[in-house]
């Protein structure tokens, strides 16, 4: 499973980050394999550990300008964290419980390399938080492509990707013939159990005014192939929703939304009169699969 590298290449890669501000490779080399200050890790940790630096781009390393020598070793371990976990995809970020990354939470991996890179707890959370969301908008992109190619080989209507060029019309794929349209918003996870939506107030909207408005919940398996498509019911969308606070005039921007099974039906019956006779469209008609999400 993908993670981390090891804590001993970690703390390396801090030390030549702090080392090749001021020489060159050899000489920083050269200062770790002979001083006793460095002997704590062995020639092969450092070598693993400017390897990492290498693979993720922070060779050379990238400056803060005009930033006090302290802020600069925090700014440039931050960029280490970052990177690395965009760069490694973690288990516990891939297939972590959407619920969890509120910006707060830190689990013990985190916590662990945190330490070793002299970051605070709330350093940390955030860039775990960052790196989920990056995770989370490559995973969105994966469902919409697969649905787009999907629905395009399976009907006889123009398929439009809108949200490649847009994230303004509220949904991301529309489905469109001389006598009708179809709206889709689409919301994809590869997590198994625990699902969670996010929901922005701006596609809350959409749904209420746009009658072709649909949301369609995907699965995609551990090699991010479509496996399972649902549409998630309006009813329970509007119900789950947060209430406008209208005394304090103070109205919600986006929602995070747990999805339960009762609120999903198989399959796009929005999509069935546009389904090409022959076409292999099993997960657009919701035969032989099952609701996306699992108790």
């Amino acid at each position: 499973m993908p993670q981390l590298p090891a804590e001993g290449t970690m703390k390396a890669a801090v030390r030549w980050l702090r080392a090749l501000r001021t020489a060159d490779v050899d000489r920083a080399r050269a200062l770790f394999i002979h001083h006793d200050a460095y002997a704590d890790l062995t020639p092969d940790q450092y070598s693993s550990g400017l390897e990492w630096l290498l693979r993720i781009g922070m060779v050379p390393v990238p400056r803060a300008a005009q930033a006090s020598p302290a802020l600069e070793e925090r700014f440039l371990n931050l960029q280490l964290l970052e990177k690395s976990l965009e760069a490694a995809r973690p288990d516990w970020i891939t297939g972590g419980n959407e619920a969890a990354f509120d910006g707060t939470w830190l689990p013990a991996p985190g916590r662990a390399v945190a330490e070793v890179l002299g970051l605070s707890n709330t350093d940390a959370a955030a860039a775990v938080e960052k790196a989920w969301l990056t995770e989370r908008a490559r995973v969105g992109a994966a469902g919409e492509q697969a649905l787009v190619t999907l629905i395009a080989r399976s009907v006889h209507a123009e398929v439009v990707h809108v949200s490649a060029f847009s994230d303004r019309f509220g949904y991301d794929i529309a489905v469109e013939s001389a006598h009708s349209r179809v709206h889709l918003e689409v919301k994809t996870t590869t997590n198994t159990t625990g699902q969670t939506i996010f929901l922005s107030r701006h596609e809350y909207e959409t749904m209420r005014t746009d009658p072709a408005w649909h949301l369609v919940f995907l699965l995609l398996d551990e090699q991010e192939q479509l496996t399972t498509v649902s549409t998630v019911s309006q009813a329970w969308i509007a119900r789950a929703v947060p209430r406008d606070q209208h005394s304090h005039g103070a109205k919600w921007a986006s929602a995070r939304l747990p999805l339960p099974p009762a609120a999903l039906t198989p399959g796009i019956e929005a999509l069935h009169e546009y389904l090409l006779p022959g076409a292999p469209a099993t997960l657009l008609t919701g035969s032989g699969q099952s609701h996306a999400v699992h108790a």
